[in-house]
């Protein structure tokens, strides 16, 4: 095969691209509502991108290969953004919901002694 879904591989890339970019400015935003939506689709993208290169392959013309590196780098770059934005606020939750997880044990502990 050489290189004949080329194009939709590249569109597919492009779009990846163009949905992290998406992502990256709702997390800027802080709208992470939006954040979580449009990750939902990229995934599904993601995986038929996933097929698609293997179908293929790997076997792409170099400028195709130069295209895919550009998109991929950029991809990257977007994701480091939204990780450092999205961890602090993992942070928050996974301390916020301790302490929920905390405070139900603890009523539940003092529920089952009031009963004894």
């Amino acid at each position: 095969m050489s290189g004949q879904g080329s194009p939709c591989i590249i569109e597919r890339y492009e779009l990846v691209a163009q949905l992290t970019a998406e992502m990256r400015a709702a997390a800027q935003a802080g709208s992470w509502e939006q954040l979580v939506s449009i990750e939902a689709g990229c995934r599904g993208i993601f995986e038929q991108l996933v097929a698609e290169e293997e179908a293929a392959q790997h076997q792409h013309p170099p400028e195709v290969l130069q295209r895919k590196a550009a998109l991929i780098r950029q991809i990257l770059a977007d994701d480091a953004v939204i990780r450092r934005l999205v961890e602090p606020r993992l942070a928050d939750l996974e301390q916020w919901l301790g302490g929920a997880q905390r405070n139900r044990l603890l009523r539940d502990a003092y529920a089952a002694g009031s009963m004894a």
